[in-house]
């Protein structure tokens, strides 16, 4: 759920646009490591057209540049020996009724037959963090949702929701918070 009073906020429509714009471009992304530059992806990214209005724009690569710069978030972005899914799209019925919903970034760890053994929910969060109780409030804020997304994951991929970890990536300030 969303606070009516951000729906109706000034910036609400510009925060909107920088979220949705950070969104696409780490869609882009499966991994980030020594040889993922930046400066390309900004260079080459679908999600950042020219003609977008410039401090959308700027609000956009600063975000992204608070990404790359946070080792916490490199960290939680590198490789690993698992498949990955970005931005995927899902519709699942689950014990509330049919959900629909998109994983922003799902890590898939297999067994040797090919079945999922263990998965991570990676889910990008582009809130403003002026004071550490925000922290606390987005992980709040944000845990049912990965509640949710945990009961779909497991029953998509057919593994006990224990075997699901979920994690929210703050992208203003490079923190990576277990939820759920």
């Amino acid at each position: 759920d969303i606070p009516a009073g951000l729906l109706f906020h000034p910036n609400a429509t510009t925060s909107a646009a920088v979220g949705d714009i950070v969104h696409g471009v780490m869609s882009e992304i499966e991994w980030i490591d020594d040889d993922t530059k930046l400066d390309e992806i900004l260079r080459t990214s679908q999600h950042l057209p020219s003609h977008l209005d410039p401090t959308i724009r700027e609000d956009a690569i600063c975000e992204l540049r608070k990404i790359f710069a946070s080792d916490t978030m490199r960290q939680a972005l590198s490789r690993h020996d698992a498949e990955v899914w970005l931005e995927k799209r899902f519709e699942v019925l689950l014990d509330q009724g049919w959900v629909s919903g998109c994983f922003d970034r799902v890590l898939l760890w297999k067994k040797d037959d090919g079945t999922v053994d263990r998965a991570l929910i990676q889910d990008y969060k582009t809130s403003r963090i002026n004071r550490e109780e925000d922290v606390e409030r987005v992980r709040k804020t944000y845990t049912p949702q990965m509640a949710v997304y945990r009961a779909a994951l497991a029953r998509i991929c057919a593994i006990p929701e224990n075997n699901i970890t979920c994690q929210l990536l703050l992208t203003d300030t490079g923190q990576v918070l277990e939820a759920g």
